[in-house]
This record gives structure tokens, sequence and C-alpha cells, in this order.
């Protein structure tokens, strides 16, 4: 999201403070050429927003920031889809005693759902 810090009826700081309480993951871009200070970028920083650029601002720089805020975005996501399988895994290998992990990379693609283990229920990552 591309947001102005400032704006007629709320400031933009605010708006992305409640945006991210909200959701966190929406990647914010805040732009101002009315607070272009350090401490401003600094204020928009740390009420939320993920990159703060100031007018006038190249056209390049922009499209720039933004690929790298949804690489950014994309990393998350990878990184909690993993972290999710991983869990899973964990509680898989709990249910198998005696279980025992030598190379973790090939796990994954042949691992089934034990039928014993009834606590787990995220089907979509059972293959």
């Amino acid at each position: 999201m591309l947001l102005d810090v400032k704006l007629p009826d709320m400031s933009g700081h605010e708006v992305c403070r409640r945006l991210k309480a909200d959701d966190a993951t929406i990647p914010i871009l805040q732009i101002s050429a009315s607070y272009v200070s350090g401490p401003d970028k600094v204020r928009g920083l740390d009420n939320g927003a993920d990159a703060y650029l100031v007018k006038p601002v190249e056209a390049d720089e922009l499209i720039a920031t933004i690929r790298a805020l949804l690489r950014m975005r994309e990393a998350e996501e990878a990184r909690r889809e993993t972290e999710q399988r991983y869990e899973l895994c964990l509680r898989v290998v709990r249910c198998q005693p005696g279980f025992v992990i030598s190379k973790p990379q090939s796990f994954w693609p042949s691992i089934r759902r034990p039928s014993h283990c009834t606590d787990i229920r995220e089907k979509s990552f059972w293959p």
C-alpha cells in the first residue's frame, strides 16, 4: 500500500498504525513531500511503515522499492509456511515413538499422516 503521510482527516502515521494493528503482513510504503527530515522518516517507520520515501521520488526508485517490499512479503509468507510445516512434522514425529529424521530436506515429501495421530488436523499439508 502506498500511503501519503499528510492526509486531510487523519495523519498517515495513524492510518499506518491502525492498518498494521489489523493486518501486520500488509506492506506499507509511506511517502511525503511535507515530512522529509530524518525524525519524520523514523516516526513513519516506527509507526509500522515498511519503507519511507520523500517526494519528489524518481519513478524507478518508487518501483524498485515496491518490488523490494513485495519480495519481503513473499519471503515472510514462505517462512510462515515452512514454520507451519515443521511444526506439523514435529507433531507427527511425536506420534511415532523411535522415529528419527536423518535428512530433514527429504523428509517432507515422504511423510504420511499416521492413523493413530488424531490430534493432527491440518489436512492441507498432507500429500
